[in-house]
């Protein structure tokens, strides 16, 4: 794992505030309200606001400005306008991620128009980046015949907690017939490559048994459940931990934030619960009220921080 992790300090957690909803942003506004439980973003920007590329990012400028007055206690119903202007101009001039005129924008894809727009500030995406180490096991060759690293920004997880997996291959996947928690899931997943891959060591197509493993973790875990045909209630508990095998260091991770959805993912609303200087609010635009943390029907993506490290007396035998 990463050692040099920036914890989590409450000094840099705004209290509740709401923002305006110009009309469909309530995605947006949950979003942001999330970002603003997960202060190592702040913590960031905040030591390098003097560098020449984060002066030059207009929505680090803007974002800057948010925090700064948030902290202050002074109003913020309206910075998440300009926040939500970048993200939209610049997402629409890297890649096009905004989907038009088919169906609602979604948290999880703002988020990711977040990190697009992040793209000349490296040092708040490395925030959100985790490794997973892929390997494939060819039922013909009988052995592993991909073995690779990849890094990606967020977590997506089926609201079961398992992952598809062939019969063939049930019987060697000793996590299917078991009920996973969120941290088992993160930590490891088995599934299956289809029958179309040609394997590269015997030249012929078949299907390959395929686990994902995680070798890397940063300081924000923001997990998304896919919640796209109907919705049940996704376990996930108030602190995940990590412990790298041989270590004999935990690192310790805690739930701040939620964004919640009510309705289908072709229309509804957002809103996020958030864990702020005064305790736990839900923030509903321009709403603000006392909330309460845990698994809903409603919760569609959630965001742990790293809080720190403990020592433990003898190193785990199996954690990955």
């Amino acid at each position: 794992p990463n050692m040099d992790l920036i914890t989590y300090e409450e000094k840099y957690v705004p209290d509740g505030q709401g923002f305006v909803n110009l009309g469909a942003t309530c995605y947006f506004n949950s979003l942001l309200q999330c970002l603003l439980s997960c202060p190592s973003i702040y913590q960031t920007l905040d030591s390098i606001r003097d560098k020449e590329h984060v002066k030059q990012n207009r929505l680090a400028q803007n974002l800057l400005k948010l925090w700064d007055s948030a902290l202050k206690g002074e109003p913020i119903y309206n910075l998440c306008v300009p926040i939500w202007r970048d993200i939209i101009a610049i997402s629409q001039r890297q890649n096009n991620r905004v989907r038009m005129n088919s169906g609602q924008q979604d948290a999880h894809e703002g988020l990711m128009m977040f990190l697009d727009a992040m793209e000349t500030i490296p040092e708040v995406r490395r925030l959100f980046e985790h490794r997973h180490r892929i390997q494939v096991f060819c039922d013909l060759c009988k052995e592993c015949v991909i073995d690779k690293k990849e890094t990606n920004l967020v977590f997506e997880a089926q609201q079961d907690l398992k992952t598809e997996q062939l019969e063939k291959f049930k019987d060697i996947d000793e996590f299917y017939n078991t009920n996973m928690s969120l941290n088992d899931f993160l930590r490891k997943q088995n599934g299956y490559i289809d029958e179309n891959h040609l394997c590269e060591k015997c030249g012929k197509k078949c299907e390959k048994f395929k686990t994902t493993t995680l070798t890397m973790i940063p300081e924000i875990l923001p997990v998304v459940f896919k919640k796209y045909t109907h919705k049940s209630i996704t376990p996930f508990p108030a602190t995940l931990e990590f412990v790298s095998k041989g270590s004999q260091t935990k690192l310790i991770y805690k739930l701040v934030a939620q964004s919640e959805h009510s309705g289908t993912m072709m229309g509804g609303h957002y809103w996020a619960v958030g864990l702020r200087k005064s305790g736990w609010q839900t923030l509903n635009d321009s709403s603000v009220s006392q909330g309460r943390a845990g698994p809903t029907l409603s919760t569609y993506m959630v965001f742990y921080h790293y809080t720190g490290s403990v020592q433990l007396d003898v190193p785990p035998e199996a954690t990955p």
